[in-house]
């Protein structure tokens, strides 16, 4: 999820769990891409809406919407 006032920057999940809005450019390293991409699964709230789920092999943590 691209950022509207900075451009270049994407929510990305750090070691600690949280998300951030960080830059991620075509030379980020491979692991801050993917911190930055998040898997789009059914809304946890209403399975008819998205929600986004983060790379548990980074967080460590159960899904974030």
């Amino acid at each position: 999820m691209r950022s509207v006032n900075y451009p270049d920057r994407y929510v990305a999940v750090r070691s600690d769990s949280l998300g951030y809005i960080d830059p991620v450019r075509v030379s980020s390293t491979t692991a801050v891409k993917q911190s930055a991409t998040p898997t789009v699964v059914p809304g946890l709230a209403d399975a008819n809406c998205p929600s986004f789920r983060a790379d548990r092999s980074l967080t460590g943590v159960t899904p974030w919407a």
